[in-house]
């Protein structure tokens, strides 16, 4: 039986060394992340014409792709140091930054018996709702989009390669 993947495995990380824009970096997970969604979307374009309209359908062409990641963030207490990749974060929305981001479908130093999936890509950093409940912790809403193409490779010994993921070794 086919297991699945649980949220839980999944790991969000930001560069918080030299930014090279190949997937080498020190990475450090945003920690605080709650809730995760990854969107991968493609936008449809509409070119039906007459001769496409006569057999009563639409005509559709593939357009743009979306690269985006949505999550919400608990908030440090006062006087508490935050993890460095949510501050890094946090700097890029002030500053209008881009950063560099991997999202993995398990640890990115997990070795070299079995290769992490992962997307690399270097997104700016938007802004949302920070919710202040009186009985729950203060969360804020984050969005990162991304700058270019992001590069889907994995990692293996913690070195990052563009391509297809090998078979388990």
């Amino acid at each position: 039986m086919t297991q699945v993947a649980l949220g839980r495995d999944q790991y969000l990380y930001v560069n918080t060394g030299t930014k090279a824009g190949d997937g080498t970096g020190t990475w450090t997970e945003v920690a605080l992340a709650t809730d995760v969604n990854f969107n991968r979307e493609k936008g449809e374009i509409d070119v039906t014409n007459r001769e496409s309209a006569r057999s009563g359908y639409t005509a559709m062409a593939q357009g743009l792709k979306t690269f985006a990641i949505e999550y919400d963030t608990h908030k440090p207490k006062r006087n508490q140091t935050p993890n460095p990749g949510d501050a890094l974060l946090d700097t890029a929305w002030e500053d209008n930054t881009d950063e560099e981001i991997i999202v993995a479908n398990g640890p990115i130093d997990a070795g070299t018996d079995a290769p992490t999936t992962a997307y690399f890509a270097v997104i700016n950093v938007g802004g949302g709702a920070e919710a202040q409940p009186l009985n729950d912790a203060v969360s804020k809403a984050v969005k990162l989009t991304n700058v270019g193409a992001p590069i889907k490779g994995h990692f293996l010994a913690s070195v990052f390669t563009p391509g297809a993921t090998p078979a388990p070794v």
